[in-house]
């Protein structure tokens, strides 16, 4: 077996056994894949290093901290953020204000669940700070909940604001999926897609005007590696997130003349409620945390990720990804066909174990 196979068996967990024999019975057969591999695992180790060669030639002294360009970058800015309430938004919001942000408008389902997170906000924020914390409630599900919460953040950095604009965007809201394709009603597929790119859309189109107008913003709106790579049971989560993808290239290749910056972060497995909170193919709560989302990444890690990457002025990044996902996208790259094959066979997997879980 090929190393290439070898590490997409181990991607996909479907290895028979810990440890497999190589014993090539042709080696005219076995050249191009073994070609193939070697060029992978070339690639991947010199991301890897490269990755580690950044991080440390940084001015971060700690996963968890700032640069002093990204306070530079956030500061005295007026920032809309959605899914504020826990999780990677609620990490996001404990770093603006770290980086004493002039305005900070914090929006989710959950009241009371924003209001701690706004006190946490104000006893983070230094004492010499003037950051002022709005909350505006919002159901990202509901056209008419957005739409208030455009026209109120608009408002309110209008009357607390000195641009009179928000400067920066962070469209972090979402919900997951959990459900076969044939298991879920296309309601539930409207959902996801409303909650995950058609909100954001929204948001963008109410307060993108005005960055236009003052020459400068930001819209940073969080997908996910399904936005790259789709895997079974994620039907409805993929397609928000691609159509996330898509829709910010196209978007950043608009507004970059006006000066107004496009970021599509996408991350892998981090340790929140997402999972817990998906939504099932009968519109029923999933309700469980799983394995690769208890042992994520630390949200407050990932959120000082991703802000020191877009103060750094990079536009389209993946953060918390297993090896087995980045492996998994240079395969779609390099061996699609191979990749596809593999895909199947976790689907059958998967539908074994979610029937004998059932029965």
């Amino acid at each position: 077996m090929s190393s290439l196979l070898l590490i997409a068996v181990l991607l996909l967990g479907t290895l028979p056994s810990p440890c497999l024999a190589f014993q090539p019975s042709s080696t005219s057969l076995l050249v191009a894949p073994l070609r193939q591999s070697i060029y992978l695992q070339q690639r991947l180790l010199a991301t890897h290093q490269k990755h580690n060669s950044k991080l440390s030639m940084g001015a971060v002294s700690s996963s968890n901290a700032l640069s002093e360009d990204t306070n530079l970058q956030f500061q005295d800015k007026s920032i809309l953020l959605t899914g504020a309430s826990r999780g990677l938004g609620r990490s996001l919001a404990h770093k603006l204000a770290e980086c004493n942000a002039s305005l900070l408008i914090l929006s989710g389902r959950d009241e009371v669940a924003l209001q701690q997170v706004k006190k946490e906000c104000t006893e983070i924020a230094s004492s010499s700070s003037s950051l002022k914390i709005e909350i505006v409630p919002c159901d990202l599900s509901d056209k008419s909940s957005v739409d208030n919460l455009s026209t109120k953040s608009l408002s309110i950095a209008q009357q607390l604001h000195t641009t009179k604009a928000i400067d920066i965007l962070i469209n972090n809201g979402g919900i997951s999926s959990r459900s076969s394709f044939l298991d879920t009603d296309i309601s539930i597929d409207e959902k996801v897609m409303q909650v995950n790119f058609f909100s954001g859309a929204q948001l963008a189109k109410a307060v993108v005007p005005s960055m236009v107008d003052q020459s400068s913003g930001r819209i940073i709106w969080i997908s996910s590696i399904q936005g790259k790579l789709g895997t079974p049971y994620r039907t409805s989560y993929a397609a928000s997130k691609f159509a996330v993808q898509g829709y910010c290239e196209a978007l950043r290749s608009e507004l970059t003349s006006s000066n107004v910056h496009v970021h599509i972060i996408s991350p892998g497995y981090i340790r929140t409620n997402l999972s817990q909170s998906a939504i099932m193919g009968d519109g029923k709560n999933y309700g469980q945390t799983d394995v690769t989302t208890a042992n994520g990444k630390d949200p407050d890690e990932v959120a000082a990720t991703i802000m020191n990457s877009v103060a750094s002025e990079q536009n389209d990044f993946i953060v918390a990804a297993t090896f087995s996902a980045k492996v998994a996208l240079w395969l779609k790259v390099l061996a699609p066909s191979f990749l596809d094959k593999m895909l199947v066979k976790r689907f059958e997997k998967q539908r074994i174990e979610l029937k004998e879980k059932t029965s």
